[in-house]
């Protein structure tokens, strides 16, 4: 009898092949919730090999934040950078730079670590939490180029948006010039923004050369622009969310979600784009070639009459075999009377 009445043995529903599609938005959330822990899990891991990264960009944020925002604003409290202070205190500031370096350099390999992670989740196909580790070791070349690559663009933004404050304007056109090329080095890092929504994906989906991998993203930041501006909208409410509504959503949100949501929304938008443009076109070529393999193979039967050729197993694949075995006698013969006549030579 079963248990309380219920056969757990019974089949279940499964999964109906006539189902309509889930819309995106709501499969997003699904898939969120499903690996709920494994993104907590990557996050603390993708942490861990940026925090010193982590605790300079703090730093550096805040500092900014508190130049533009009146003294006693409660928004610049932040519970967070008082602990990454008291880590940073912690640790002998002789390793500060070294550690950094590090982390600079691990940035690139890790994230595409993480996104072939991430990648597979969106596809909803299985991914192990060791791939983190090793797909980056796999692609820790391209990865090291784009990590290097990101830093540049970070570091480009914020002197040419001080720039005015960096080099003192002499004059009207100096200052408009300077104005200028803040918001000119805005437009090209968000647009360099769109690129990198791409990028990491391409190295762990795709064999294609850095330059392919960068002219690829410059096409798709433009073919998927409705996709990269929803990433941009969804990532700045996720950090306004995060960093201002209250200290303890920061708090918890940061070490435990933050970084793996952020990157799951970007490979989840962007990904069919990729699919579309990258994915399907090497399958169809691939379908393709295979198919007219087997035309030729189909020709030739029909010139033998439909008959196998012998190195396919036909008539006369035994003759075949006879010659091959015979050849390989042949040879094998020869070798020890070589290494007869060597030893024949050593013992005279």
């Amino acid at each position: 009898m079963p248990l309380f009445g219920y056969n757990f043995n019974k089949p279940g529903k499964g999964v109906d092949p006539d189902a309509p599609p889930k819309h995106p938005f709501l499969l997003f959330w699904e898939l969120l919730g499903r690996k709920f822990f494994k993104y907590v899990t990557l996050n603390i891991m993708y942490l861990i090999v940026l925090l010193p990264v982590v605790i300079f960009a703090y730093a550096a944020f805040y500092g900014w934040l508190a130049t533009v925002m009146p003294a006693d604003d409660g928004t610049v409290v932040s519970f967070l950078l008082d602990l990454f202070a008291v880590v940073y205190n912690f640790v002998p500031a002789v390793l500060h730079i070294p550690l950094l370096i590090i982390s600079l350099l691990l940035y690139g390999p890790f994230t595409c670590g993480l996104t072939y992670i991430l990648r597979n989740y969106a596809r909803e196909e299985h991914a192990f939490i060791s791939d983190f580790f090793s797909k980056a070791r796999e692609h820790w070349k391209q990865g090291l180029v784009f990590g290097i690559i990101d830093v540049l663009a970070v570091v480009i933004l914020w002197v040419n948006i001080n720039y005015s404050k960096i080099i003192e304007a002499n004059s009207i056109s100096m200052e408009l010039f300077a104005v200028f090329i803040k918001y000119l080095t805005i437009v090209l890092f968000v647009f360099y923004l769109f690129m990198r929504n791409y990028t990491y994906q391409m190295v762990v989906t795709a064999e294609l050369s850095v330059r392919a991998i960068l002219k690829n993203a410059r096409l798709f930041a433009i073919l998927g622009l409705g996709r990269n501006i929803i990433v941009l909208l969804g990532t700045a409410v996720t950090i306004v969310v995060v960093l201002f509504i209250h200290p303890i959503i920061e708090i918890f949100t940061v070490p435990l979600i933050a970084l793996s949501f952020i990157n799951f929304l970007s490979v989840y938008t962007t990904y069919p784009i990729i699919e579309k443009y990258i994915i399907k076109p090497a399958m169809e070529a691939e379908n393709a070639r295979r198919l007219q393999e087997e035309k030729e193979i189909k020709e030739k039967l029909g010139k033998r009459g439909g008959e196998l050729p012998p190195e396919l197993g036909g008539p006369g694949a035994g003759n075949m075999d006879i010659l091959k075995s015979v050849s390989n006698s042949d040879s094998s013969g020869d070798e020890p009377t070589d290494q007869a006549g060597e030893s024949d030579q050593v013992d005279n």
